[in-house]
């Protein structure tokens, strides 16, 4: 009979497929089922947007991540629900954004063509240095209206 550590204590293991008083053995480690229970996980969050109105301007602060699934459709959701209420002029601020797959990339776009389709002026404000780095690999620069301030991009409509 071994002993073996697991989750800071020492179970004895007799073989691969054999349980000790509740406890499994695990490819060769024991393992407390209780332990791995109680693990920290990390939680992601969704996306979270406020929206702000400011001199005719529609301002969408986006917070969380942007991935396949919530925190793309919260976006595609809340930037549609902008544009059903008449908007002509949307900021998209990603401040507050710490993750965006290529699934919220897709969104931006899809959002970005949506816009121009209704007459209405989309720009992005706040990107992160890697969201910027990702939006000039995919040439996604060139067509989205990028501004690291505010007072910047709100003067930018009016021109």
């Amino acid at each position: 009979m071994e002993a073996t550590v697991a989750s800071g204590s020492l179970l004895p293991c007799l073989s691969d497929d054999e349980t000790i008083l509740g406890k499994r053995r695990n490819r060769g480690i024991c393992v407390d089922p209780l332990a791995q229970s109680t693990k920290k996980r990390r939680t992601k969050m969704s996306a979270k947007i406020s929206i702000r109105h400011i001199d005719g301007t529609t301002v969408l602060e986006v917070n969380g991540r942007i991935t396949l699934g919530d925190g793309g459709v919260t976006l595609r959701d809340a930037i549609q629900e902008t544009m059903k209420t008449g908007a002509r002029k949307l900021i998209v601020d990603m401040g507050g954004v710490n993750y965006m797959d290529s699934s919220g990339v897709g969104e931006l776009t899809a959002a970005y063509t949506s816009a121009r389709n209704k007459g209405c002026e989309l720009k992005l404000l706040h990107l992160t240095k890697k969201m910027d780095d990702l939006m000039q690999l995919t040439k996604l620069a060139t067509i989205f209206d990028i501004y690291s301030n505010e007072q910047q991009a709100l003067s930018s409509f009016k021109s």
